[in-house]
């Protein structure tokens, strides 16, 4: 049962939330919460008032002590971040809970791989993001010009048609390379060895196509020349 001392915590903490400043109550519940992690009713608070404002995860978090009190939302916000942990002790710190963690959490518990995985994400997530501008929006506009100056070219009979149309392959071919590349790091770290694969084939088979190219000829990556 709460002591006069914590209704008082909670009620100044409540009113603060109610006056608009979450944090300032945020941050005085925590601090006591942390200093008298046996006392229930301020992990309770911290629920109430992180629910009261949208964030699943930390109502989550406070309420892991009873999690039958939890929604859904709050409780799947819950068995994700733990995920993150291996061991007990490490989400019993977490969580700030003095006594064992309910059975059915620890069973969401990650292993090493799933950690490594979630390390990873964040820079395989970059690299998909640097893939889309480098490959896709700016490629492809590098592609979208190369082909409309080829399409002028041809149209008004000029005698850089072949050429320009080979530059534009190789822009092509260019911007396949950097993508697949970008992709085939972002699959790997993914541990998505096929899509992996695939990506570092279509780079790999584009690399080997600029390689035969040769922009000193008009002619197509010299083929005809050398037949």
């Amino acid at each position: 049962m709460s002591t006069r001392s914590s209704s008082d915590v909670i009620a100044r903490a409540t009113a603060q939330f109610d006056d608009g400043n979450h944090r300032g109550a945020w941050d005085s519940l925590l601090v006591w919460a942390r200093r008298e992690p046996r006392e229930i009713a301020y992990r309770e608070a911290l629920r109430d008032l992180y629910r009261r404002a949208g964030m699943p995860d930390q109502a989550g978090r406070w309420g892991a002590h009873d999690p039958d009190e939890l929604d859904a939302r709050e409780r799947r916000s819950l068995e994700k971040s733990l995920r993150g942990f291996e061991t007990e002790r490490a989400v019993r710190r977490y969580l700030v809970l003095p006594d064992e963690v309910d059975d059915d959490l620890l069973g969401h518990l990650g292993s090493r791989r799933h950690q490594r995985l979630l390390r990873l994400e964040p820079l395989a997530e970059e690299l998909v993001f640097t893939a889309g501008i480098v490959a896709g929006l700016l490629g492809g506009i590098a592609i979208v010009a190369g082909v409309v100056r080829t399409l002028a070219e041809t149209f008004v009979g000029g005698p850089d048609t072949q050429s320009l149309a080979q530059v534009t392959v190789c822009a092509v071919l260019a911007d396949v390379l950097v993508g697949g590349a970008l992709l085939a790091v972002a699959n790997g770290l993914r541990e998505r060895w096929i899509s992996a694969a695939f990506f570092a084939a279509a780079g790999v088979a584009a690399a080997v196509g600029i390689a035969h190219a040769d922009l000193t000829t008009p002619l197509p990556f010299g083929c005809w020349s050398a037949c």
